[in-house]
């Protein structure tokens, strides 16, 4: 008997076959002109996915009219959760003024402005379309001020799919192996330029930079492995990082995509370590595709025409979208120091919870994460890197997450990223569904 035949995942089946009637016959349909029946990987659809019609608050609304409560919140780009009230007014005030532009607009200098605030370290910046095209130029801008070719980044970190993000394995694919690439069609080469680093083991790290310091352009990490599985920097591990870049010339990147939700400045604020580059977005956006990358102006000078072209060219028509601009305005304007507070309450209340229901169950699982980021990972080992992460029963946090959904709780494989919409009320209802899920899944 395989996993999905035990009697409680049959019984998840069933819930979510007779509940689902018309996800199940649009995914039918998405087959027939999405490969795949999706435009996106890794979701934790044993079945087929869930469509959704529309969201308010901290829940989504499938194609069926079931309510799920979303512990994804757009992969950590609604803290506030959906459709604020605030960031709907005034994106209906912009659309009435027009969609898109491809020219400068006040609304691009005045958010500029909140993020400079923000993050100080970030003295010239530039938007993107997409947060892969921000940890692409953030490369790009280190190379050529160092005029160094390789670039070094963590085993499982996850910064886009750029092919120079391409090669390497990503965490909540565990059949990738390290050593091993995410995709075929990429250079060759591409390896060749690519160094991995071992996340929290300094000395593993500086060994690496320092033998390589000569040609090494730039170091990128996240501060807290977001898509690597939600795994904090140890503490002193950044400052280390920061020490060692600054000793050998190598540039220090900050892909602080997610971790940018930590604090009000981010990661960088939380653990008092300041980068050369940052690379950002997500909640930058308010819910709506954004990127931007930038830091030292030295650096970013090189992004500018002055006697003629820049020495490194960047452009894009949606660049600096005005719907993203203004959504982006609106939301960090409520996330407010009393925000991110309750989001920590709210990550704390899920961590200690999911814990004890998992050791009431006698589930071997350790749950990681900062603020309102956590992952379950299912092993005994504790997780510090990648490497550990991937001693986690892949196929059992499937069955889990998937019976979740079935009874109404949307959680990215075992991800989750809260939103100030979410109520202790709503984490007690996913820790009773998820001792549900425990017995399903066994």
């Amino acid at each position: 008997m395989t996993a999905m035949q035990t009697p409680g995942m049959q019984r998840a089946c069933r819930r979510y076959l007779e509940s689902t009637p018309k996800s199940r016959q649009l995914s039918e349909e998405a087959r027939t002109a999405l490969s795949g029946g999706v435009s996106r990987a890794g979701m934790p659809f044993l079945l087929y996915p869930v469509f959704i019609d529309h969201a308010r608050d901290q829940y989504v609304f499938d194609v069926d009219g079931r309510q799920l409560l979303d512990l994804s919140n757009g992969h950590s780009a609604l803290p506030l959760g959906h459709a604020a009230p605030d960031v709907i007014a005034a994106m209906h005030a912009q659309i009435e003024k027009g969609l898109g532009y491809a020219i400068m607009e006040p609304n691009e200098v005045a958010l500029a402005r909140l993020i400079q605030q923000r993050v100080p370290s970030m003295e010239r910046l530039r938007f993107t379309a997409a947060g892969s095209e921000a940890t692409m130029f953030a490369i790009r801008g280190a190379r050529a001020f160092t005029g160094r070719t390789l670039f070094a980044r963590m085993e499982g970190s996850y910064h886009g799919m750029h092919d120079m993000m391409g090669c390497g394995p990503v965490f909540n694919l565990g059949q990738v192996q390290p050593g091993t690439d995410i995709s075929m069609g990429l250079p060759r080469t591409l390896r060749e330029q690519v160094i991995f680093l071992p996340f929290n083991d300094l000395e593993g790290c500086t060994k690496l930079i320092e033998s390589h310091a000569h040609e090494l352009a730039a170091v990128i990490t996240e501060p807290m492995l977001g898509g690597g599985g939600a795994i904090p920097a140890e503490p002193g591990f950044l400052q280390g990082l920061r020490d060692v870049c600054t000793r050998c010339g190598v540039l220090l990147i900050f892909d602080e995509m997610i971790t940018i939700g930590l604090a009000p400045g981010g990661g960088q604020e939380l653990y008092g370590v300041s980068p050369d580059m940052t690379t950002s977005g997500k909640l930058l956006g308010g819910g709506m595709p954004m990127g931007v990358f930038g830091g030292r102006a030295d650096i970013m000078s090189l992004f500018e025409a002055k006697d003629g072209p820049p020495k490194v060219f960047h452009t894009g028509t949606w660049n600096g979208h005005p719907l993203a601009m203004t959504a982006g305005i609106a939301q960090l304007k409520l996330l407010t120091p009393a925000h991110f507070a309750k989001l920590g309450e709210l990550g704390r209340h899920l961590r200690e919870g999911a814990q004890a229901v998992a050791a009431r169950k006698h589930v071997t699982m350790q749950v990681t994460g900062l603020q309102q980021f956590s992952c379950f990972h299912y092993t005994s080992k504790p997780v510090r890197n990648y490497r550990d992460a991937l001693t986690n029963d892949f196929d059992l946090a499937k069955r889990v997450a998937f019976s979740l959904l079935s009874q109404g709780f949307y959680m990215a494989g075992g991800r989750s990223n809260l939103s100030t919409a979410t109520t202790h009320q709503d984490i007690e209802r996913f820790l009773e569904a998820l001792s549900v899920a425990f017995d399903e899944a066994a």
